[in-house]
């Protein structure tokens, strides 16, 4: 199946969760570890790319790893003609719709086509929309921006992009936004614009991805960096059979691990089939100990300093048998 064909028609089924790496941005090595970790979690495709810093030798290096390490669609997200790896699955052949500058428009496509012909990699035809602040990609694009309260204009682009018949139409507030693309914005496109809607920039928690999932992208990007991730390990984890999620859970640092339920969804093991509650927590708890050949109260302090730095908390430990059991009930002081 054609990666295009793999988009729309996941599209049909709900929205699409996509991960963007830089290869710029750490080792060719790390990139692959941050894919593993997306696709455990779920994410449907790895996109590669950045506005700058992006060269034939980190961009092949970091491709080649991250197709070693998973089997999701991995997506060339390109800055320029410089630099077209043939190791991609796919890549967004897509025109800044907004640049000042021809060149972003239709130069750089111009002079890429030929490499991407012969390279033989799929373009997946896209128009590029780049809304206020717009960020780097919006400096380095010259982008002559989108105001935010401006819906009407990002409806027009998105018409031209369809009318032009490009496959995908992607709006994008810039990496490191303090906040994503409007929602009034999103809904605007999504109600005028029939090809599929992707978002990103700007989303930099699960409740700004639910709101622009929500406002009707049908597909949402977030940028995937070291210092991002905070990986969430829940029921999941406390059956044996999960080897890749414990493995995982037991190579990560502790910082970057947030122990949650999963809850009503993903029992844990001890009550599979039952409605999944927050009171299983430190089942949870118990396992990640487990993998990580740690003492769960240990761990349970760890994370309620990193967590609850202001919050008087108290671990009351239970006893079985006169050893210490790896299932601690965290309280917190009433005043809290």
């Amino acid at each position: 199946m054609k990666v295009k064909e793999y988009i729309t028609s996941r599209v049909r089924q709900g929205t699409l969760h996509m991960t963007l790496i830089d290869p710029d941005s750490q080792t060719s090595r790390r990139s692959a570890e941050i894919a593993e970790v997306a696709q455990e979690l779920g994410t449907d495709a790895i996109m590669v790319g950045g506005s700058t810093g992006v060269t034939q030798e980190n961009l092949d290096s970091a491709i080649i790893a991250i197709k070693s390490a998973i089997d999701i669609p991995v997506i060339y997200f390109p800055s320029g003609a410089h630099a077209i790896s043939p190791y991609a699955d796919a890549m967004y052949f897509m025109s800044m719709l907004n640049s000042r500058n021809l060149k972003n428009v239709i130069g750089e496509q111009v002079m890429g086509a030929p490499i991407v012909k012969r390279m033989g990699v799929e373009p997946i035809p896209m128009g590029y929309l780049i809304v206020e602040p717009g960020m780097k990609v919006g400096q380095v694009g010259e982008a002559n921006l989108v105001r935010r309260d401006d819906p009407l204009t990002a409806v027009a682009y998105g018409l031209a992009a369809e009318f032009l018949g490009m496959d995908l139409f992607y709006v994008e507030a810039g990496s490191g936004a303090p906040e994503p693309v409007p929602e009034e914005m999103i809904t605007a496109i999504k109600s005028n614009v029939s090809i599929p809607l992707i978002v990103g920039g700007g989303i930099r928690d699960p409740s700004a991805a639910w709101r622009v999932k929500d406002a009707g992208a049908d597909v949402v990007v977030v940028v995937g960096t070291p210092l991002d991730f905070r990986l969430g390990f829940g029921g999941t984890l406390t059956y044996a059979g999960s080897k890749r999620i414990r493995r995982l859970a037991r190579e990560l640092p502790l910082a970057a691990i947030v122990l949650e339920t999963d809850a009503p969804d993903i029992p844990v093991a001890s009550h599979r089939g039952e409605r999944n509650s927050p009171e299983y927590l430190p089942e949870c708890l118990a396992a990640l100990a487990e993998v990580r050949d740690e003492i769960a109260h240990e761990l349970a302090l760890a994370e309620a300093r990193d967590r609850l730095p202001d919050l008087a908390t108290r671990l009351t430990l239970i006893h079985e048998e006169g050893r210490t059991a790896r299932r601690p009930r965290i309280l917190t002081d009433e005043r809290g």
